[in-house]
């Protein structure tokens, strides 16, 4: 629904005020972002297609101000962040926000290290944590558009890949009770939002969960469902502070992934699935997969972790229209395949806000078709460094047709990439990742940390 102009301007200066006693900063954004919309701006968001928005990995580090390439987000990028994230809710109209995961400043982060103890450090980190909760509350409180999210593997209050709930005593602690404005609401925030908008169907101790982010309408040709998993427990570096068996957790989560599917196709149901860690080979190491791939590491069925995804995948490819993931803080996809080699499904990452891996910040505005929900299209918003200062321009943008070509005749995401290649082999892959080369690294002119030609695919027989 549109909105007029003079609500939404002062739903803006609400916004910004929020922000303010939330981050106890001044948020700075740039010049054009603080123009009040125009007719063109109007008259753009009724005639283009839906949105829906993603960030990620943000990796707070409140003890420092400024920080370079290598070091997690200090608090200057972090409030340079969050304006403009809400002067894109401004512009974009967005249905949702996904927050795809990882709040605080990494363990070993070397800025980090430099100016807080080590005996210190965890403290430090679940301040951060709740910190992170409380300004992505805000932003979606203060602009009433739904916030959905779901763990990452820095997340859990045991320290890196710990399980999203720890058991203390009698108490369980999970990133939500770090949230420093006390939220029950986590792990949507919904704004004035009626419930019927959200489903709470899931495991609120493994922390993956259901919910119709648009609402139920049954005038729609299909509803929307998304479901946000937590893909950190099916790392090889997962660990169990929630009293359950790593095994127990990963077969719990595919069951009920299976189940999830199964009612969408029954009910003429579209499907976005969320998650952290994508499945495939993790191309940092060149040689690691991202999920446990051992001998060991089977589910009840016989079938490793990815291959029982990409079977699911697979008989559900006309209900799922698209697979967000992050992790890796790149810009990048991977093309998930069937064992017939038919390219099936997507999987397309939003970058880290934090610059730890050598890269520049970016977000995501998605868009997708009104009737089917397929994924068409994206803008990624980034900032460059200035002398330590990381800026977000209005120029700074790229969007996914205009890299892939625009893809002639085809109307996906999925599309436009079957046409450029659809061929899993070393040369299927090579047309693909020349073309992905150029945002990588989120349009930074640094060499990659990340050996992506090698991690592009996904396969049943992983």
């Amino acid at each position: 629904m549109k909105t007029h102009t003079y609500i939404l301007t002062a739903g803006l200066l609400l916004a910004m005020g929020l922000m303010y006693f939330a981050c106890k900063e001044e948020i700075k954004s740039d010049t054009a972002d603080d123009e009040p919309i125009s007719e063109e701006d109007i008259k753009r968001d009724t005639t283009t297609n839906p949105t829906f928005m993603t960030i990620s990995d943000i990796h707070l580090d409140d003890a420092v101000p400024e920080v370079s390439y290598g070091c997690d987000t200090g608090t200057e990028l972090w409030t340079a962040a969050q304006s403009k994230f809400i002067s894109l809710v401004k512009k974009k109209n967005p249905g949702f926000i996904l927050y795809l995961g990882d709040l605080p400043v990494h363990h070993g982060d070397s800025c980090l290290k430099k100016v807080v103890p080590s005996d210190s450090i965890s403290d430090k980190i679940h301040g951060d944590i709740g910190q992170v909760l409380a300004g992505l509350r805000t932003i979606a409180d203060s602009t009433n558009v739904p916030l959905l999210y779901l763990p990452g593997n820095n997340d859990g209050y045991g320290g890196d890949y710990a399980s999203f709930s720890y058991i203390k005593a009698n108490d369980t602690i999970t990133p939500f009770t770090l949230d420093t404005l006390g939220t029950k609401d986590w792990p949507i925030i919904k704004g004035t939002k009626p419930d019927s908008y959200f489903q709470r169907e899931g495991n609120a101790t493994l922390g993956y969960y259901a919910a119709y982010p648009l609402g139920k309408d049954t005038t729609r040709t299909a509803n929307l469902k998304v479901l946000m998993l937590n893909t950190v427990i099916l790392s090889a570096r997962y660990v169990s502070d929630d009293n359950i068996n790593i095994y127990t957790a990963a077969q719990d989560q595919f069951d009920w992934m299976g189940k999830q599917l199964a009612k969408a196709k029954a009910n003429k149901e579209k499907v976005i699935l969320g998650m952290h860690i994508p499945p495939g080979l993790d191309g940092y190491s060149g040689t690691d997969m991202f999920w446990r791939n051992s001998p060991a590491d089977t589910l009840k069925n016989g079938h490793t972790y990815v291959n029982e995804f990409v079977t699911l995948v697979d008989a559900h490819k006309d209900e799922i229209t698209g697979i967000l993931t992050s992790h890796t803080h790149m810009d990048e996809l991977k093309r998930v395949f069937n064992k017939n080699n038919e390219l099936i499904e997507l999987c397309i990452s939003t970058p880290g806000i934090t610059v730890n891996h050598g890269n520049n910040p970016g977000m995501k505005v998605f868009e997708y078709d009104t009737n089917s929900y397929e994924l068409l299209d994206y803008t990624t918003s980034y900032a460059q460094s200035d002398q330590g200062t990381f800026t977000f321009d209005n120029s700074q943008t790229y969007t996914f047709n205009s890299t892939y070509g625009g893809c002639s005749g085809a109307k996906t995401m999925l599309e436009c990439i079957s046409s450029i290649s659809s061929d899993p082999t070393t040369a299927g892959r090579k047309a693909v990742v020349d073309l992905m080369e150029e945002n990588y690294n989120v349009r930074h002119n640094v060499p990659a940390t990340y050996n992506y030609p090698i991690g592009l695919d996904v396969l049943p027989n992983m």
